[in-house]
């Protein structure tokens, strides 16, 4: 939450939300989105369902990227 305070041009969040549920998780997702215009968001996650708020997606696996895709293509 400091972060945010400073109005950063990047941010990397590495399972961040991972004890919200699906509701809470899109409300903070969407609130950095909106609130911070221009922010590079580096996000790590698990759940598939924060794919929406990205608008490019890379799935790892082992240690390999295994694809990359533009919102919407994963």
């Amino acid at each position: 939450a400091r972060a945010l305070l400073v109005a950063p041009r990047w941010l990397y969040m590495d399972e961040a939300t991972s004890a919200m549920d699906e509701e809470d998780e899109a409300a903070m997702h969407r609130a950095i989105i909106d609130g911070l215009p221009g922010l590079t968001l580096l996000s790590i996650g698990h759940r598939s369902s924060l794919k929406r708020f990205h608008n490019r997606h890379v799935r790892v696996e082992d240690g390999k990227l295994i694809e990359q895709a533009t919102s919407g293509a994963v």
